[in-house]
């Protein structure tokens, strides 16, 4: 507790004054306000509460239950000053003078508390899938008791805890990647672009693009964990990267003219190693996007998507060796990208639960290999190291 506040002044007017005038003083407070002065643990304070009329017969005495009311407070307090919610709603009984609630017994005051919390978590927290970046399975949504259930407030704390943690983790990894890719677009601004523009030119302000990326991610590191931050790069199940038609066009036809590709086969026996995987990499993942892991978990969800196959699947590329028959004519000569030619950017949408979620590594993984084969074709991959 912070001794700056006013109950702070009447603790150390506690000090001075007989019995009598403490519990007048006691008279006129809300419950809220009791609570908090028990936490102060100030033997005086505690004296006078555990003597009033009124609250001596809505605390108990006993030290194991004082130690339970203040951790109690103390939680609730923390919580809903995180949030920035207030600690007594108008209508509660928080807010009530002592005189108020002489019939009432500590429990149903806890129990209010502990049933505000408990909705507050379920609601702020629990829809979005944090499970996997958490250590606990409480956090799961799917798990989380309903309140004919109670969970202690010890519970409570554990679990919020185990969310703040998570939703550390979380904001971590949405802050790299978003690191990660003004990097490889500042480096490749040739051959990249942003995934929801749908022009194929090279961008004159490629730099403000960048330059907002990484705003995003300082924003991200910078914000409370008790709240989710929006951002446009991770509304997309796509990377916000992506390269250029012409890119992978180019590119495809390297591979022919090097020998790499014939009719449909792919030679590498004369190429270094690391090449080599650069290939495999990028043929691999030619057909289909990589979802993040969360994604793969609901397929009945991705199989509604309008540019997806039967699989959940959303094709990456047409017209190339290795992409698959869309499902959904399109005129377009040479190779090609699907995002805006197999459907418009609301058929990428994520859902809302899953909407800060950081991408899939192998998805990365892909667009690295793509710029380093792409460089090596045209001559611009050092390779000696």
């Amino acid at each position: 507790m912070h001794k700056t506040t006013s109950l702070g002044s009447i603790i150390h007017s506690f000090e001075a004054i007989p019995t009598e005038l403490a519990h007048q003083i006691i008279d006129d407070l809300r419950v809220w306000d009791v609570l908090k002065l028990l936490c102060y643990q100030n033997d005086r304070v505690d004296d006078s509460i555990m003597s009033h009329p009124i609250c001596s017969i809505i605390i108990p005495s006993d030290l194991q239950s004082i130690s339970k009311i203040r951790f109690a407070t103390e939680f609730y307090r923390v919580f809903f000053s995180k949030l920035g919610k207030r600690h007594v709603p108008n209508d509660s009984i928080l807010s009530l003078n002592i005189h108020c609630v002489d019939r009432q017994k500590i429990d149903t005051i806890l129990g209010y508390m502990n049933v505000r919390i408990h909705r507050r978590i379920k609601k702020h927290c629990l829809p979005f899938h944090l499970s996997h970046f958490g250590r606990s399975k409480n956090i799961s949504f799917a798990v989380w008791r309903p309140l004919e259930f109670a969970y202690s407030f010890e519970e409570l704390k554990e679990c919020w805890d185990d969310i703040q943690a998570a939703k550390t983790t979380l904001f971590k990894q949405m802050a790299s990647e978003l690191h990660w890719a003004a990097d490889i677009l500042e480096a490749n601004p040739d051959i990249l672009k942003r995934t929801l523009d749908p022009g194929q030119e090279r961008r004159p302000n490629t730099a403000h693009i960048v330059s907002r990326m990484r705003r995003a991610a300082a924003k991200i590191v910078r914000s409370p964990r008790e709240e989710f931050v929006c951002s446009e790069h991770f509304s997309s199940m796509l990377l916000p990267i992506i390269p250029f038609d012409s890119a992978l066009n180019e590119m495809i036809c390297l591979m022919q003219s090097r020998g790499i590709v014939m009719g449909n086969q792919v030679v590498t026996d004369s190429l270094p190693p690391s090449i080599t995987k650069l290939i495999q990499v990028v043929i691999c993942g030619m057909p289909c996007f990589y979802m993040s892991p969360i994604e793969l978990r609901t397929p009945s969800y991705m199989k509604m998507k309008p540019n997806a196959n039967e699989k959940g699947e959303i094709p990456r590329t047409g017209n190339t060796l290795w992409s698959e028959q869309l499902k959904i004519p399109v005129s377009i000569d040479g190779p090609f990208f699907t995002p805006f030619k197999t459907g418009n950017v609301y058929a990428f949408r994520r859902s809302p639960s899953v909407g800060w979620d950081p991408h899939s590594e192998m998805e990365k993984e892909w667009l690295e290999s793509f710029v380093g084969l792409y460089r090596y074709l045209n001559g611009k991959l050092d390779i000696s190291g």
